[in-house]
């Protein structure tokens, strides 16, 4: 998921083969969700938003001047979503190979058979469009300079493509080097299934890996260091390495240089200081889709994470399938709140589903009880600070329009 200079949101719909698109009425408040780009079948088609299709994309980044890059994970390539709302190939390519075999199609002109291998994932890198191959490209994220940087997780690889789109190079990691995680230069260091990507003003480049439970950070110089994590699975906050994380998948960076860790296994989201102090900030207190303070709030395998630039924290929600929200305020009415306290939705409102605005205080005040996934026009406000707002309607509802995805 990523937020656009817009301000909107948008959160890859893997197995639907769709970006979509939340717009807000206000601060706390979606007023429309709709199909951003694919038409919902699996290709690498490219074309209008609507035309253009997707195969399981992974995760996405918009760039300042509107473009979208998407990490097309199951077409093992990197697209580019343009501010003129047309799909592109970015990087990443189809190796056709002859292979001789028994078949008993013949080549007249060779007089031997043959067959084609056609192959969408690979290890090259070189110009984007006509030699370079990704594999599984899972996490990314925009540098500083413009650099487009991808954890090539099946490669074991972070590859890095030109501000100007032309070259992928393999930015840490390398061709046969095998995985691993050892930290240190360039060319001691290795990745194990690298996933989550993100990339502070200041050009650290952030790994998440949840095959071996760590953080990662590769600094400008291409040094590797494990920030977070000690390799095994658990939960626990602590100092750098005295920690514990179990599937961390998605990370996000904010100005301030915290970085958060979509905690899946431990449904959480983990906060690491600029000091690597990795603090819990919302969920680790078991599954659920309670909303609330920090003590009462509950995710359920989030995935994905981002920061627009009033520092809100939107989380993809998996089993949940819902959008939450996480807001920051100092309204001293918050502190004092309890879950219990939360207006509820009558039962004969609409149900509703797919959406929840989560708006949290300095201590994770939050609004609805997803559980109800219900909304109607009297739930209100309940102080002057939070406003209740409603989960997306499947069907389109006055007030919040969408479509059926």
């Amino acid at each position: 998921m990523t937020v656009t200079p817009e301000g909107t949101l948008l959160v890859v719909d893997k197995l639907a083969n769709r970006i979509r698109e939340l717009r807000f009425k206000n601060s706390s408040r979606c007023a429309n969700v709709t199909t951003f780009a694919g038409d919902g079948t699996f290709g690498w088609t490219d074309g209008p938003l609507d035309f253009a299709n997707f195969y399981q994309p992974s995760n996405i980044v918009a760039a300042p001047d509107g473009s979208v890059f998407v990490c097309d994970a199951g077409n093992h390539r990197i697209r580019r979503i343009k501010p003129n709302g047309n799909v592109y190939h970015y990087a990443g390519i189809i190796r056709c190979n002859e292979i001789v075999t028994n078949d008993p199609v013949k080549d007249i002109l060779k007089d031997k058979r043959i067959r084609w291998e056609f192959f969408t994932e690979g290890v090259e890198d070189g110009q984007a469009t006509d030699t370079a191959q990704f594999h599984n490209p899972e996490g990314i994220g925009l540098g500083p300079d413009g650099s487009v940087y991808v954890a090539d997780s099946n490669n074991d690889r972070i590859r890095r493509i030109s501000p100007d789109g032309f070259k992928v190079s393999t930015y840490v990691g390398k061709k046969g080097f095998g995985r691993g995680v050892e930290d240190g230069p360039l060319y001691k260091a290795r990745f194990f299934n690298p996933y989550g990507l993100t990339v502070s003003p200041n050009g650290n480049v952030y790994i998440s890996e949840w095959c071996t439970q760590r953080i990662r950070l590769i600094t400008p110089n291409r040094v590797v260091t494990t920030i977070a994590g000690d390799g095994t699975e658990g939960y626990q906050d602590g100092t750098g390495t005295n920690s514990k994380f179990s599937y961390p998948l998605g990370l996000a960076s904010d100005k301030e240089g915290n970085v958060y860790v979509a905690d899946k296994h431990n449904n959480a989201i983990r906060m690491i200081s600029p000091e690597l102090q990795v603090t819990t900030i919302v969920g680790g207190n078991g599954w659920g889709q309670r909303d609330g303070l920090v003590e009462y709030a509950q995710l359920n395998a989030p995935r994905s994470i981002t920061i627009s630039p009033d520092g809100s924290i939107y989380i993809s929600d998996l089993y949940n399938m819902l959008v939450r929200k996480v807001i920051y305020t100092n309204s001293p009415q918050l502190e004092e709140s309890k879950e219990e306290d939360l207006p509820k939705a009558p039962k004969t409102s609409q149900i509703l589903s797919m959406y929840s605005m989560l708006k949290q205080a300095r201590n994770m005040s939050a609004l609805i009880d997803p559980k109800e996934a219900e909304w109607s026009p009297d739930r209100g406000f309940y102080t002057s600070e939070q406003h209740v707002t409603g989960p997306l309607s499947k069907r389109g509802n006055e007030g919040l329009p969408g479509d059926t995805w």
